[in-house]
């Protein structure tokens, strides 16, 4: 799944001045991401073997990438179902993981605003998620 050795020196051109990196990467264990800070970047690595990735990351990359007028309807509503279930979860596991800690408020309560406050700010300055 990585790049073509011609076609890393424009993927680094291309998010050198970026202040984060989210890359696919093949990794044994059961976490689903993991995070590097270096030189003011966030390097955010999703772990191609996780069942969430395999199962929900993958094939809604896949229907994104396809040429929409090959996409049905009933494909993209199963789709769109399919993918709040496992954005639910997602929240759901989190909260689970949360739990874990004695006193998760004392805990994650910045840790939540911040990435409450980021997340607003991020899509508040794109006008295509994609």
């Amino acid at each position: 799944m990585g790049l073509k050795k011609e076609e890393q020196p424009a993927f680094i051109e291309k998010r050198k001045d970026l202040p984060f990196i989210v890359e696919s990467v093949d990794f044994p264990g059961s976490m689903f991401l993991t995070t590097q800070h270096i030189g003011g970047k966030v390097i955010i690595r999703l772990n191609t073997r996780h069942k969430f990735y395999r199962d929900v990351w993958e094939p809604i990359k896949a229907i994104a990438d396809r040429d929409p007028s090959t996409i049905t309807g009933v494909e993209a509503v199963s789709t769109a179902g399919r993918t709040i279930s496992a954005l639910t979860l997602l929240l759901i596991a989190y909260g689970k993981a949360e739990s874990m800690h004695h006193n998760p408020v004392d805990q994650y309560e910045d840790l939540l605003n911040h990435w409450g406050q980021f997340l607003s700010t991020m899509l508040g300055k794109i006008k295509d998620i994609r």
